[in-house]
């Protein structure tokens, strides 16, 4: 995801958009689960809305992606919605002094390369995003310790024993 700078120093103070769709390869997001299989299978879209006041932009992002994985407790493949935001600031001033306040969190656009390069942002921020948990329902029973059986689907003798102990 790359807005070119000859785009953007041209353009009017105010608020300008931007689509991408992109694979999560595209932007080196290749996360895998335990059976080396994608979480990110089908594109990632993602808006950006570039606010420009001056030598300063003002840059919010918002990324939806679908993901899979299995459930953690039973195993079943789950797919999810996945969605993420972040804000960024940038500035094409070299000198510190100009930025106000002590510049911090601001990035320096470096003009020589001519783009800004969301990439690794929206990479990091679904990262962050993704659950560390995912369950395929709230209620999930999971699989039984001793034979493997799916309990959201059946019942097997090790369960039916434990609850008679109980």
């Amino acid at each position: 995801m790359v807005i070119k700078l000859d785009k953007v120093l041209g353009l009017e103070d105010g608020e300008h958009e931007f689509n991408f769709e992109t694979d999560a390869a595209g932007i080196g997001l290749d996360v895998k689960d335990f059976e080396g299989r994608p979480v990110f299978e089908n594109p990632i879209m993602t808006d950006v809305l570039m606010t420009k006041t001056s030598h300063v932009y003002h840059i919010k992002i918002k990324s939806e992606a679908e993901i899979r994985s299995p459930c953690d407790r039973c195993l079943e493949e789950v797919n999810r919605s996945l969605e993420s935001s972040l804000e960024l600031v940038y500035t094409d001033l070299k000198n510190r002094a100009e930025w106000g306040d002590d510049g911090e969190g601001i990035r320096l656009i470096d003009v020589q390369r001519n783009d800004i390069i969301l990439d690794k942002d929206v990479a990091d921020m679904l990262l962050l995003d993704l659950p560390s948990k995912v369950l395929c329902r709230e209620d999930c029973k999971g699989l039984c310790v001793q034979c493997g059986t799916n309990l959201n689907e059946e019942t097997c003798e090790h369960q039916e024993a434990h609850f008679e102990e109980q």
